[in-house]
């Protein structure tokens, strides 16, 4: 009530909106005692403008969008990293993209064993529905799909504008 007289109906409803599509785009990350979970949405990208990087400790989701428009050139990027939690194996992690925009991958967790390489893996995404309760794979599937896609390699970096220091509102001094 308080917003509507503060800032109109249709103000109130932008905002709104804008809140529950914010909280959508939180990631999901559920640890269990076999395995780690986490499901991203990334419903505004394609699977060739997506990266997943296994890295020993951690993993990296980036995404990398050009389009043209009839204003100008648009350029879209995300980069997320999300520290895998102790026991992970980073070499057998598998990424799939569901038709309707969600990332998932899931990280199988085993004691630690000092054996483990620390190297950085290209993780490749398999896209189609989602396995349910140990169901195989269509590893032929997921390869064949692999093979006929670009990876995004060629990652920019982007250099952010020097942001112009706040001034404080006139009368709140």
């Amino acid at each position: 009530m308080f917003l509507r007289t503060l800032l109109g109906s249709q103000l109130q409803s932008k905002l709104c909106y804008s809140m529950k599509n914010n909280r959508s785009l939180r990631p999901t990350v559920r640890i269990g005692k076999d395995s780690f979970h986490l499901s991203i949405n990334v419903n505004n990208y394609n699977k060739d403008e997506i990266r997943v990087k296994a890295h020993p400790e951690y993993v990296v989701i980036e995404g990398k969008q050009e389009k043209e428009t009839e204003q100008g050139y648009a350029l879209r990027q995300f980069i997320r990293k999300f520290k895998l939690p102790e026991g992970c194996i980073p070499s057998q992690i598998t990424c799939r993209l569901s038709p309707d925009g969600t990332l998932k991958i899931e990280v199988p967790r085993t004691y630690k064993d000092a054996a483990t390489p620390a190297e950085v893996f290209n993780v490749p995404i398999c896209y189609g529905s989602f396995v349910t309760d140990k169901e195989e794979i269509d590893a032929k599937k997921c390869d064949d799909e692999t093979k006929n896609t670009t990876n995004c390699t060629g990652f920019a970096k982007v250099k952010c504008k020097p942001r112009k220091p706040k001034s404080p509102p006139d009368g709140d001094e």
